[in-house]
Order: structure tokens, then C-alpha cells, then sequence
């Protein structure tokens, strides 16, 4: 069942909507065998019999978690390629990253760092961001905000130039 979920990347596009359900269903988790080993008499002769579904349990966790991060690859893959012209691209530009994980503000920060260099070439930002950084090199990250020559990253190897999302 979680398989097909992993090879989706649509369907765990959301995930970091479900942090609410986190504590429920982990305390119900830990009740479920605080309870197994408050009444369990038996706990080595038990150890046996759940030998193989412990590792059956590993199997699709080892699967699964394989699975997405050779999707995460994928994507990451395509957003570089993306990213092939230096200059400022618009998120929304990129039609093909609302139904995924990567439709998160942090696509800014990440597509700076997949450039590998402390000089990236390309920005990808959201809203009027690029817009902005044409108009007075200003970069804004969720709540970094600061004019090109500031920081950590040089941003000055990044044309100036507006790429409006309809002429990408």
C-alpha cells in the first residue's frame, strides 16, 4: 500500500500537513506495546514468533523509504535542469511543481544549494521575487531578505535580467 504512495510524488505532496497527527498516532503506537509488555507473560518465547514480522516491517520501510528517495532524485534531477539558464526564475513558471513536494517555499534555498557553489548561477523565487531582484538585487527567501554582495552566497554570477513567468 505505501509503494505505490512512494512512487506518487503528487500524493506526498501534502505530507507536512499531517505533523498534527504525529503524537496521536505514535502514543497509540507506544500504548499498543507498553501494554504488549505489561501483560505479555511469555516475553522470550514471543522474541521467535515475532522475528519475521519485525523484518518483513523493515523490508517495506527499507522499500518504501528507497523508493522516495530515488522520486526525491528525479525531481531534483528535473528542477537542475530547469535551472540549465542562468538568471531568475519564477516558481510559478515551473508548471510541473505544484503537484509535488518540492510546491514548498524552501525551493529557493534548495535550488541554490543543488547548484553546488557558493556563486549559484540561477534563482528560482516566488511571487515578485524575481521581479524584485531585477529591480534592485534584493533576495527574498521567506525571511531572508537581503541586496546582492551581502552573505554567505554570492549572488553576483546571477544576471539581472526579468524573466516573467509567460516569456519562460
Amino acid at each position: 500500500m505505501l509503494m505505490p504512495w512512494a512512487l506518487t510524488p503528487s500524493a506526498w505532496v501534502n505530507e507536512m500537513e499531517y505533523r498534527f497527527w504525529m503524537v496521536p498516532m505514535s502514543l497509540v503506537v507506544m500504548g499498543g506495546c507498553a501494554l504488549d509488555v505489561w501483560i505479555g507473560p511469555e516475553v522470550e518465547s514471543c522474541r521467535g514468533r515475532r522475528q519475521p514480522t519485525l523484518i518483513a516491517i523493515g523490508i517495506v520501510f527499507l522499500t518504501v523509504l528507497s523508493i522516495q528517495s530515488l522520486t526525491w532524485k528525479r525531481l531534483s534531477n528535473r528542477l537542475m535542469s530547469e535551472m540549465q539558464d542562468p538568471g531568475c526564475i519564477p516558481r510559478a513558471s515551473l508548471t510541473w511543481v505544484p503537484e509535488t513536494p518540492l510546491n514548498h517555499w524552501s525551493v529557493a534555498s534548495y535550488a541554490i544549494i543543488l547548484q553546488g557553489s557558493r556563486a549559484p548561477r540561477t534563482l528560482v523565487l516566488d511571487g515578485d521575487g524575481c521581479y524584485e531582484y531585477a529591480t534592485d538585487a534584493t533576495v527574498q527567501i521567506k525571511w531572508l531578505h537581503r541586496h546582492n554582495g551581502d552573505g554567505w552566497f554570492d549572488l553576483s554570477q546571477v544576471p539581472v535580467t526579468l524573466h516573467p513567468p509567460w516569456k519562460r
